[in-house]
């Protein structure tokens, strides 16, 4: 192997390096920076950053709001007639870490635990009007 190639090849790995030490998060974004699996930098700001590559993984969650769609349900009221009640949830990711630590991060998980508990809310509830904080880890209101 002569010298030219050797050069060729040192300059292409500490490019792409270079390339995977560099991130953004963008304003519709949040992110977190895990170092070996553990998050080492949990709310990242807006703008450009820097970290180590192959020792530290940025992972990026969507913060607009997100929506919630479940589908029409049959709930017996207390004069035992059925409604036919469509539901749905508006929630925002506030704090990454949290998100990260209560659902590996999961939107699917996320879903589902909102729809069961929105579901146990409306099926328990005597009153004609419902309201459920969006928050996922405060307490429901009825």
């Amino acid at each position: 192997m002569n010298r030219n190639t050797f050069y060729i090849i040192f300059a292409a790995l500490t490019f792409g390096l270079l390339i995977n030490s560099f991130f953004v998060v963008n304003e519709k974004e949040r992110a977190i920076v895990f170092q070996f699996g553990e998050a080492v930098r949990p709310d990242i700001p807006v703008g450009f950053h820097f970290k180590l590559p192959i020792i530290q993984d940025v992972k990026k969650y969507d913060a607009r709001i997100q929506t919630l769609d479940e589908e029409p349900d049959r709930i017996l009221t207390v004069e035992s007639k059925y409604l036919l009640v469509d539901s749905f949830i508006k929630y925002r990711i506030t704090d990454v870490l949290t998100f990260y630590k209560a659902n590996n991060g999961s939107f699917n998980s996320l879903n589902s635990l909102l729809g069961q508990r929105s579901e146990f809310v409306l099926k328990n509830s005597e009153s004609e009007s419902i309201s459920i904080t969006s928050d996922l880890f405060s307490n429901v209101s009825t």
